[in-house]
């Protein structure tokens, strides 16, 4: 499935992007930034945790956005674009915080 274009600021990449929704292989949403223009991937925006249990994720009302690393700007530009909405809960990983997000359908 391949959403909308929209505008993309992130930390390494700025313009036109779209979304191609996939599953992950626990069938947990996995979206991908591909420029709207050359189908180049820019980034992966989601991030699949399998060993944290929610029925959000398993039902896919909600996404774990990664926005850190090479993904700074992703929150706000999904955000922004009316795709997801923060609902502020951080889900820890090794390092970092995943932001839970419920899909705006």
């Amino acid at each position: 499935m391949t959403m909308r274009a929209f505008k993309f600021k992130g930390e390494y990449h700025r313009g036109i992007v779209r979304i191609q929704a996939g599953h992950y292989a626990n069938k947990r949403l996995a979206w991908r930034v591909l420029d709207a223009m050359t189908d180049e991937l820019i980034l992966q925006a989601t991030v699949n945790l399998p060993d944290y249990a929610d029925s959000r994720l398993d039902d896919g009302s909600h996404v774990l956005i990664k926005d850190w690393a090479q993904n700074r700007g992703t929150l706000a530009s999904l955000v922004l674009a009316g795709l997801v909405e923060d609902t502020g809960e951080m889900i820890p990983t090794a390092c970092v915080v995943a932001h839970l997000c419920r899909v705006v359908k």
